[in-house]
């Protein structure tokens, strides 16, 4: 596969939650988690909109902050978040199901040679605890989770996919985002990598129109066919 002139890619990244397990976080309730989170800090009426998505009204929030606060008051309110992001990661995770047919398609990509990475704006204690409930075999060493650095580096940050791919040892112009989220496709495009959505998380095909990527597919069993049928028009 290759767009605008890239390269055959040897890696692929994928997302978590809702791109290879059934989520059993629940997130209105890690927004309102958050938002009580943000609200002690007294900010100003337009500088975060309450209907957004966390990870935007986080970085709405730190962006504020950053201006006002020392580096310790800094960690402090990321500390704050990520405390109260995991205690709603964690309140479920044992009910973290694959989304069917994923495990065997890993496998399946891994002995094709490609190398495998997540980015994921979970916690490390949450990813983990999920891939053991969900029983889907994946490395710890080749995953980037939100608290693995400063929370203004977590995804859509490109700087987290760049990570990401250096930890499978590649270029981002080497490797394939696979989400099923907005926030995955503009990390992707902020990053300078090619994306594939997948239809099994957040998104419909009505809610990706406007969005430029590689391919929708339905769910990660689709990838291996995509792959073959592109490598094959390029021979």
């Amino acid at each position: 596969m290759r767009t605008d002139g890239r390269p055959r890619p040897r890696g692929l990244i994928f997302d978590f939650d809702g791109t290879l397990v059934r989520s059993s976080i629940d997130f209105p309730a890690m927004r309102e988690a958050i938002l009580d989170v943000i609200d002690l800090y007294g900010l100003p009426d337009g500088v975060i909109d309450r209907k957004a998505p966390s990870s935007s009204n986080i970085i709405d929030a730190w962006n504020h902050l950053s201006t006002i606060l020392d580096d310790d008051g800094m960690l402090d309110f990321e500390a704050r978040i990520e405390t109260a992001s995991r205690k709603v990661e964690m309140l479920h995770v044992d009910e973290t199901a694959e989304v069917p047919g994923t495990s065997i398609t890993l496998s399946d990509l891994r002995s094709k040679g490609y190398r495998t990475g997540i980015l994921t704006r979970g916690c490390r204690t949450y990813i983990e605890a999920a891939l053991l409930a969900s029983k889907i075999p994946f490395a710890p060493e080749s995953i980037v989770c939100r608290d693995d650095h400063r929370l203004i580096d977590a995804k859509p940050n490109p700087i987290a996919l760049k990570r990401a791919a250096e930890l499978i040892g590649l270029g981002v112009d080497e490797c394939i985002y696979i989400g099923d989220h907005w926030m995955d496709h503009d990390c992707a495009v902020s990053a300078s990598m090619a994306f594939i959505g997948v239809l099994s998380g957040h998104n419909d095909r009505e809610r990706w129109k406007g969005k430029e990527m590689v391919f929708m597919i339905e769910d990660m069993t689709d990838l291996p066919a995509i792959l073959i049928a592109q490598e094959g028009s390029e021979r």
